[in-house]
């Protein structure tokens, strides 16, 4: 086998070898830009922190472990969206890895950072793309159906919210059923020529199970956000508390050029919850758990990294390609 870099002179470079080598400047440009806004985000988040009353030491512990389980279900989801195609733990570690290319301007690095660190996985585009397009559409669907649900429940932030929050929940899960999803694609290829090369979409089982981890991952988010709104305003009703974050994460993520959602997030929660909480306590809740947020994605990505080490040292050579 020929290494790239190792060709002798005068030799073309396998294809496989410029695809590796694309992948990983792509990589690198990734990771170069992820580390740069993560700082900036991490900056203009304490800046804006500063000279308000924090919650708890005990809300912040919970919002933390609740925001890794959260992140945890969120890569199990993309991992359910590709079984086989590579160990569950390296799955997880595109999730992981990817995260901190959302906090871009642009709205597509994170993206194309998962799509690329499958593809080094040996995981080809034409599979990565289609998953990918339904692991984002899932995460914000399934927070406004989980939000959407739990805002029906909750009167006390008006009828107006609660109305259209029923009307989301029935629409996100519209998109949970492969036929819908089928459709919707079949018209996009219509329009975009190069879309019809893709993989086909994943299966039903499959996406069942993707959409309900999202879901799963929208409640988690919530309950840490309620609980440190609740440390501050101990009035806040939680079923309002978490179906505002569900609601105002899934309306962020579709907010694609605006990194991470940053501000539109805040804003709806403070829309939404303006019946029951004041303006103050909204953001300083929404400020601490996205440090939190960093926290955890920094958390999981190091645990992962371990995990897959420890993997590759206690897997005997002659079994390290088995199934």
């Amino acid at each position: 086998m020929t290494l790239l870099g190792d060709e002798t002179p005068g030799t073309t470079p396998s294809p496989t070898a410029v695809r590796h080598k694309r992948l990983r400047w792509l990589l690198v440009v990734f990771y170069g830009l992820s580390g740069v806004f993560v700082l900036v985000a991490v900056a203009s988040t304490v800046d804006r922190a500063s000279g308000r009353v924090i919650p708890s030491i005990g809300s912040i512990l919970f919002s933390l472990v609740a925001l890794t389980l959260a992140l945890r279900c969120s890569a199990s989801a993309w991992a359910a969206l590709l079984p086989g195609e590579a160990t569950p733990v390296g799955l997880r570690r595109c999730v992981y890895s990817s995260q901190l290319g959302k906090y871009v301007p642009g709205g597509v690095v994170q993206g194309l950072g998962q799509v690329a660190i499958a593809g080094r996985l040996g995981i080809p585009v034409r599979t990565a793309f289609p998953a990918y397009v339904v692991y984002a559409g899932h995460a914000a669907l399934g927070s406004l159906a989980a939000g959407g649900v739990l805002a029906t429940q909750a009167p006390s932030v008006g009828a107006g919210w609660a109305l259209a929050a029923a009307g989301m929940a029935a629409v996100a899960v519209m998109f949970a059923w492969r036929r819908v999803l089928v459709v919707g694609l079949r018209l996009v290829q219509r329009v975009v020529a190069r879309l019809r090369r893709i993989g086909s979409l994943p299966a039903q089982p499959q996406l069942t199970r993707g959409f309900a981890l999202q879901v799963a991952f929208a409640l988690l988010q919530g309950a840490s956000f309620a609980a440190l709104l609740r440390s501050l305003d101990h009035d806040v009703p939680v079923v309002a508390a978490v179906g505002a974050n569900a609601i105002a994460f899934g309306l962020g993520l579709l907010a694609v050029p605006v990194p991470s959602g940053l501000l539109v997030r805040e804003g709806l929660l403070v829309v939404i919850l303006n019946p029951v909480a004041g303006a103050a306590a909204v953001v300083t809740a929404a400020i601490v758990q996205r440090l939190s947020a960093i926290a955890a994605e920094v958390l999981m990505l190091v645990g992962n990294r371990i995990l897959s080490s420890r993997s590759r040292v206690t897997t005997p050579v002659d079994l390290q390609g088995a199934p």
